[in-house]
């Protein structure tokens, strides 16, 4: 989302709010193809399969970055992780489907590309 922002010369936080970043998006919605938004949003909004991971560690999406990346929150809360490890082909279908939306999200920006356009 922030190579979209950057691409179209958008201004944007230093956070890695994925809420916020989509939102930055959506108020240019007019730079940016109705699919594209559409995959972004359900990749931001639609994460079920992590919502127990969310619950037991008391975060939202939003936090998905932060969580991810350190084992221990700012305030020295440590992340389980249990609910998500662990859970063979129940995990497997899970990052199947998001390989496969990723594929869709990689056509839909090769298909908006600005700069395919301007040659």
């Amino acid at each position: 989302m922030k190579g979209l922002l950057q691409e179209r010369g958008i201004k944007f936080g230093t956070n890695h709010n994925l809420e916020e970043l989509y939102q930055s998006l959506k108020k240019h919605e007019d730079l940016y193809t109705p699919k594209l938004l559409k995959a972004i949003k359900n990749q931001v909004y639609n994460s079920d399969s992590f919502i127990p991971f969310f619950e037991v560690n008391q975060l939202k999406p939003k936090d998905f970055y932060i969580a991810f990346k350190y084992p221990v929150s700012s305030k020295g809360k440590i992340f389980k992780y249990h609910m998500i490890r662990g859970k063979e082909q129940e995990s497997l279908q899970v990052y199947q489907k998001i390989q496969v939306e990723i594929d869709e999200l990689i056509g839909l920006l090769v298909e908006w590309n600005p700069r395919k356009k301007q040659n």
